[in-house]
């Protein structure tokens, strides 16, 4: 297996009621836990802990522990036809993760793109324990482009539940059309099923209880998004931004990383608030990647900041 990789069982109850368990796999880089802090990292659709490699060895140079739950049928976690893939089953399964791995001291979540859906549920929902939730390319309130229109999964996903044998005819052409025609990097036919499942069951309005919750509580926030980002317009970043009241924010025009924007971003949650979103304008979709040296240092500033208030 990978660096830092473990499989752990984990139990996840699907629609029917059925008690699916799963082997798990997980990536843990200081299983004996940190001085600093933990990060626990929920990834996108598709998605797996290797979209976080450059962030992984940012923290883990500042002693911060760093934990990615790789979900069922994303090619690492085996998927299991009785789950849906919806949101539900998802905070199931990483709140049964987080139960046996059980950190200790300070908590960060962490989600890109869809799985900052899941971050903002496990921040809501772990909210005593929680130093801050950290949202990168974050999904919005409403479908964004890349997953228009929506009838599309909702037909493929009704089909894949036709039984084994349309699945086996189903799942190749799947495949054949995310790893050939969009060009994303999947393994298999199954993961192209999963991400029409995942897609066709994803309640996008439903975040706007946990953010109601987050943005009056102690919890730090941090927003990241890209405004050239190919997958989710702006204005839906925007607006998903705005629903956090009082937030700070800020604007990146650099392609290059610069040590400014993180100065800035360091005095404002020292001095203005512990909320802030930053769009880096001339960025796209994979801001873990392309800003992973910011996002270490905020974290590290957010772990900090949060001893200094408490």
């Amino acid at each position: 297996m990978d660096e830092h990789l473990q499989t752990i069982r984990v139990s996840v109850r699907a629609k029917n009621g059925e008690t699916v368990d799963l082997d798990a796999t997980i990536q843990d880089t200081l299983p004996h836990g940190s001085d600093v802090g933990t990060v626990v990292v929920f990834h996108g659709v598709p998605g797996s802990h290797n979209d976080f490699k450059t962030l992984r060895s940012h923290l883990q140079e500042r002693g911060i522990r760093f934990i990615v739950t790789d979900f069922p049928g994303f090619g690492y976690t085996p998927q299991d036809e009785r789950l849906c893939c919806d949101s539900d089953e998802a905070v199931q399964f990483a709140d049964e993760v987080l139960k046996r791995i059980d950190p200790k001291g300070k908590l960060i979540f962490l989600g890109h793109s869809r799985g900052s859906e899941l971050a903002l549920r496990m921040a809501a929902l772990n909210e005593s324990r929680t130093n801050a939730v950290v949202l990168v390319n974050p999904i919005g309130f409403s479908a964004h482009r890349s997953v228009r229109p929506r009838w599309v999964c909702a037909f493929l996903a009704w089909l894949l539940s036709f039984g084994a044998a349309v699945r086996f005819i189903l799942k190749p052409l799947l495949y054949f059309f995310f790893s050939k025609l969009m060009c994303m990097k999947i393994k298999n036919g199954e993961v192209a099923a999963t991400i029409v499942r995942t897609v066709s069951v994803t309640d996008f309005p439903s975040q706007l209880r946990y953010v109601q919750q987050l943005r009056d509580s102690h919890v730090q926030v941090l927003i990241t998004y890209g405004g050239s980002d190919p997958i989710i317009e702006q204005p839906i970043s925007d607006h998903f931004v705005q629903q956090f009241g009082d937030i700070k924010c800020l604007n990146c025009s650099s392609r290059k990383p610069e040590q400014s924007t993180f100065d800035e971003y360091a005095k404002m949650i020292r001095c203005e608030g512990n909320k802030v979103a930053i769009c880096f304008s001339k960025e796209g979709h994979q801001l873990q990647k392309n800003r992973a040296t910011f996002l270490a240092d905020a974290i590290l500033a957010l772990l900090n900041n949060d001893q200094k208030h408490k």
